[in-house]
Parts: structure tokens; C-alpha cells; sequence
């Protein structure tokens, strides 16, 4: 019985690791997910970017050549 008990003890003292290990688990997907979710807009903020510069570029280019061609 004493052996059975101990055992119980041990098991809940694992568990007990083990939910502390989780939580400290999520919180750092929870960070990561925060950072991925950051890079992810700065990408599209970046592409947004170059996007516009690249209309504006070739508008130029094309203005002049309408331009010229009366």
C-alpha cells in the first residue's frame, strides 16, 4: 500500500511538471505567433511598397513615350 502511494505521489509531482512545462510551452508559441504575425504584415507593408514604386516608375516611362509619340 505505502509503495502504491508513493508511486500516486510521484505521478502527480510529473503531472504536475508536465502542465507547468505546457504552459511555458504555449507561452512561447504565443510569442511566436505574435512575431511570425509582425513579419508577416512588414512583408506585406513591403510589398505594398514596391508595388507602388514599380507603377510609378513604369508610368513615367510610359508617359514619356506616349509623349513623344504624340
Amino acid at each position: 500500500m505505502l509503495e502504491l502511494q508513493q508511486a500516486q505521489k510521484k505521478t502527480d509531482e510529473q503531472i504536475l511538471e508536465l502542465k507547468e512545462s505546457q504552459k511555458k510551452t504555449d507561452e512561447q508559441l504565443n510569442r511566436t505567433i505574435r512575431k511570425l504575425d509582425d513579419i508577416g504584415r512588414q512583408l506585406g507593408d513591403l510589398g505594398l511598397v514596391q508595388g507602388e514604386v514599380a507603377e510609378e516608375l513604369f508610368y513615367r516611362n510610359v508617359e514619356s513615350l506616349f509623349r513623344n509619340s504624340g
